[in-house]
């Protein structure tokens, strides 16, 4: 289990749509149909319930839904805090040419 495939399975809880998931995310559709798939695999259960073009929460989904949001949320402040990740990167400067 990769963190990019339960970031990739909270976009597509959200949007209950693949495409639109991997519009978001900026990915090819493919990528995030793979990504549900593995994991699905790897926990032997179906997340989704599938409807043509649209999906919905299993109870299964729901459950891990309910054990990732936490796990992206501390993904995304690992390294917010300032100077916890070494120094703060250089602002870009830019100059023109005389």
């Amino acid at each position: 289990m990769e963190l990019y495939q339960l970031r990739y399975f909270s976009y597509a809880a959200k949007c209950e749509n693949i495409s639109e998931a991997s519009r978001r995310l900026m990915v090819a559709q493919s990528s995030v149909s793979k990504a549900i798939t593995g994991l699905e695999a790897e926990l032997q259960t179906n997340l989704f319930i599938r409807n043509g073009k649209h999906i919905r929460l299993s109870s299964n989904g729901r459950l891990f839904a309910a054990k990732v949001a936490p796990i992206l949320s501390a993904a995304g402040d690992l390294c917010l805090r300032k100077g916890e990740c070494g120094p703060a990167p250089r602002p870009l400067g830019l100059r023109a040419a005389p």
